[in-house]
């Protein structure tokens, strides 16, 4: 009796664990956090910039959905439009960035940034288009070796 009661009663645990559980771990480490420590409401003025890659902490990885601003501020980041249900925007402050590096890839040049806040970790891969900008934003400590000469 009990070795036909176990399939009954993994498979809704396993579904609950995929639909419920996981989920709402990973929205804890990712997007979700950051909305929650960093809000932002309206969406700064200026050059929006599609993103080829974010990656949040642990969890969350995000592949040309995700759009930025860089302001005085900091980085305003939201959500492709189709995609913002869930997704609150929110602007990391510049004192957060902890490296930022050149992506030499012949795939993908641009810039990366490591920022690092309360909410976790960030690895922001920016468009090369968006390097000019950015490096008028970012402080001149972070500022790469060869754009600093």
């Amino acid at each position: 009796m009990a070795s036909r009661l176990t399939p009954i009663l993994i498979v809704p645990a396993a579904l609950a664990w995929i639909l419920v559980v996981l989920p709402t771990l990973i929205s804890r480490k990712g997007w979700s956090r950051f909305a929650e420590w960093h809000p932002a409401t309206l969406p700064p003025a200026g050059t929006v910039y599609t993103v080829p890659e974010v990656r949040f902490s642990t969890f969350g990885r995000y592949s040309n959905a995700v759009r930025v601003n860089f302001t005085e501020a900091g980085i305003y980041f939201r959500m492709f439009p189709l995609l913002r249900v869930g997704h609150a925007p929110f602007r990391v402050p510049w004192n957060s960035v902890r490296s930022v590096e050149r992506n030499p890839g012949w795939l993908a040049r641009g810039m990366v940034l490591h920022l690092e806040t309360k909410a976790g970790k960030i690895k922001l891969c920016l468009p090369a288009k968006a390097e000019a900008e950015l490096l008028r934003h970012l402080p001149a400590a972070l500022l790469p070796p060869a754009a600093s000469a």
